[in-house]
């Protein structure tokens, strides 16, 4: 079975945990406490009602867009990121200024409003900023850039025209801010270009000083024009440069073969020097000519003589030639010598007339780049301070009233069936939490599971509550009455002890309590006559020597001896004992009345009884005194077999029945079980609903007075 934790600990330290059927018990127990806080519930809900004014309800939404409308470059620079949501509760924050709120109060004479003040004829300009603070709420709808400005009052007009207040001051005091910055702004702008414009002239006049001064005017093109020469005149010392090494490298090559004519012919600058080329045309010439006249004439031909003669002179020439071309090539290059230096000295000079205009440079191009960003800064700040001007005129805002507030008749406080209805869940969850802190602040033992829970003790009895066993204590309902529950209860305890003797062959039950007044009597009478109605030879023994009832119960007369009696004789040969009206039913009362009962029950007096009455009788039954207010019983428990202790369901505490339970066990016994007397018929859970279908096999069962049937 499911269980639910609690904060209540039981003896071990461990939570406890209620069973379903013992919160339904509790319920059930505690109906009338339920009840009584369903009806307190209601009332007070219907009270809350009749005296709660009546409250109304208008909302304003404003709408904040992601970014600022901007028509002049320059605002875009200071536009602030609306799509931030710290941004927005900034908005939601300022609207609980108390400046905004000061003048919503002034402009729409809250102070002195009637249906604003109420009963009283005007308030001051605090008590009616706290009171507009009370009666609004501002809120950033979620997942949105929508702010809700929600009013409530208890007049619908007042809400309206609070909710609309707000929305429209608070955009009146946004367009003030920026109107007061825009003028700030064009204020600021126009000290700044008087500034720059006076630092602007002062740096014209200084450059044309230096103008004046240098006669720098077309410093410019002077310097792009020795710049460009430079550049030439660089470009031709490179080539004449270039010229003279190669002139440097044929003249070393033609010197080192200056004699022979085939090497000199290999180098190329000889090879195509012009004169070198011209005697070679004319040898191939010639060579063609020989050739052509070869076909037609022999070699003694004169022509063929004379071309030989002409290619002879040819080659001659071309010997001579090629001699000379080493003179003729240093004559060059002594030739490009000269004309590299002068070309060395030519940019020499012209990279000093560019060095002094550089020079001369510096100081213009600082005082002309003063001029141009003083003119820049110039330019800039009239642009804008025209656009701060224009601006000013200007009023757009991203903050807009998406929705005025609309006047709302009906009211929103919660309908009475609303307030009867929180009212009844409220006094329902109050009865049930009493329930069960009442429920846990109670330490009686009041069910067979609770029971065996906490004590640790095994209900073998449960024994419900009888219409007659208070007023009369003296009914003997196996008896009286053998077909009711209460009879049958008392049959299926003396089943449970049937066999708890087996396990021990004793038929010997000491029947004792924790405190006087749990019915150990009751319950003890009862069994010796349900053992009786079983055919067991049966004695029941008073040995509440304080306190006796059993022989008024049995109608015994004060003639028989008792237990007190025979102590007392210390010899005695035989037991004494008293015959009831019932079969098989004899009672050893408890006898004359004694000071001491402790030091007569100390002695070995009881056990000698004991062992007599095991001797004659099938069953023995021992009605004792409670344990915790005497110590009689637990001088007695080493001659029975089995103790059992009784409770009274709802009115024994659990620690008392442990406490006993702790004595017992030190005094050497063994507790057969926990007897539940008294227990409610309506208790629904637990052991008791096997005992309380009253309609199943009742019939039959019990014995009339004089009879003896077999459970």
């Amino acid at each position: 079975m499911n269980r639910i934790d609690t904060g209540e600990m039981d003896d071990e330290g461990r939570a406890r945990k209620f069973t379903f059927l013992e919160i339904v018990h509790i319920l059930k127990e505690k109906a009338w406490l339920i009840i009584v806080c369903l009806i307190a519930g209601l009332f007070v809900g219907l009270g809350y009602f009749a005296r709660q004014p009546s409250v109304y309800r208008s909302q304003a939404v404003i709408e904040v867009a992601s970014e600022e409308p901007s028509i002049l470059k320059f605002e875009e620079g200071r536009a602030q990121d609306y799509s931030n949501q710290d941004v927005l509760q900034t908005i939601v924050a300022s609207f609980r200024s108390r400046t905004l709120l000061g003048n919503v109060v002034t402009k729409h004479g809250l102070c002195a409003d009637r249906q604003f003040c109420g009963a009283s004829a005007e308030v001051s300009a605090d008590d009616a900023i706290d009171r507009v603070l009370k009666a609004t709420r501002v809120e950033i709808r979620k997942g949105t850039r929508l702010i809700d400005i929600t009013s409530e009052y208890g007049d619908p007009k007042t809400a309206q025209k609070l909710a609309n207040a707000l929305a429209n001051e608070f955009l009146a005091m946004l367009m003030e801010q920026r109107a007061s910055t825009s003028r700030v702004a064009v204020k600021f702008l126009m000290e700044e270009a008087e500034s720059l414009k006076a630092k602007l002239q002062h740096s014209e006049e200084a450059l044309q000083d230096y103008r004046e001064r240098h006669n720098s005017v077309s410093l410019e093109e002077k310097q792009d024009t020795v710049i460009s020469k430079l550049k030439d005149q660089s470009t031709q010392l490179s080539e004449a440069k270039a010229s003279r090494l190669r002139l440097e490298a044929d003249c070393r090559k033609a010197t080192e073969h200056a004699d022979n004519v085939a090497a000199l012919l290999s180098l190329a600058c000889v090879s195509d020097h012009p004169a070198v080329r011209d005697c070679k045309q004319q040898i191939a010439a010639l060579d063609s000519k020989i050739s052509v006249l070869s076909l037609r004439y022999t070699e003694k031909h004169p022509k063929m003589i004379q071309a030989k003669a002409q290619m002879a002179d040819a080659k001659a020439l071309l010997s001579e030639t090629v001699l000379k071309i080493p003179s003729l090539l240093r004559s060059t290059y002594e030739a490009a010598v000269s004309t590299e230096k002068n070309f060395e000295t030519a940019v020499q000079e012209q990279e000093k007339v560019a060095l002094a205009l550089n020079r001369q440079a510096i100081s213009y191009n600082v005082l002309y780049r003063d001029m141009e960003t003083d003119k820049a800064l110039y330019e800039a700040i009239l642009k804008r301070l025209k656009e701060a001007n224009i601006a000013k005129g200007i009023e757009l805002s991203n903050i807009r009233i998406f929705e005025p507030a609309s006047f709302q008749n009906e009211p929103v406080n919660l309908t009475r069936t609303k307030i009867a209805a929180v009212g009844l869940s409220g006094g329902l969850l109050l009865g049930i939490a009493l329930s069960f802190l009442l429920y846990l602040l109670d330490h009686t033992l009041k069910t067979v599971d609770q029971s065996e829970s906490v004590t640790g003790l095994s209900v073998i009895g449960a024994i419900p509550l009888g219409a007659r066993s208070v007023s009369d204590k003296s009914k003997i309902f196996l008896l009286s009455d053998p077909t009711a529950p209460i009879a049958e209860s008392f049959r299926s305890f003396r089943t449970s002890l049937e066999l708890v003797a087996r396990r021990k062959n004793g038929g010997t039950f000491l029947f004792t309590s924790a405190l006087a007044g749990e019915g150990k009597t009751f319950i003890s009478t009862h069994l010796a006559v349900a053992f009786a109605q079983q055919g067991l030879r049966t004695l029941i023994i008073d040995a509440d020597l304080r306190a006796p009832k059993v022989a008024d119960i049995f109608a015994i007369g004060r003639e028989v001896k008792g237990v007190s009696d025979l102590i007392a004789d210390k010899a005695f040969p035989c037991l004494e004992y008293a015959r009831t009206e019932i079969e098989n039913l004899f009672v050893l009362p408890a006898g004359s009345r004694i000071i001491n009962p402790a030091e007569v029950l100390s002695g070995s007096g009881f056990g000698e009884l004991i062992k007599l009455a095991e001797d004659e009788f099938d069953a023995v039954v021992v009605d004792s005194a409670p344990i915790h207010p005497v110590s009689d019983t637990l001088l007695l428990v080493e001659y029975v077999d089995w103790v059992c202790l009784v409770a009274k369901a709802g009115a024994t505490s659990a620690h008392s029945v442990i406490r006993a339970h702790h004595q017992l066990e030190l005094a050497g016994t063994q507790v057969a079980g926990l007897v539940l007397n008294q227990l409610p018929k309506d208790g629904g859970f637990g052991c008791y609903y096997y005992y309380s279908q009253a309609s199943y096999g009742t019939e039959g069962y019990g014995q009339t007075k004089g009879g003896n049937k077999k459970a």
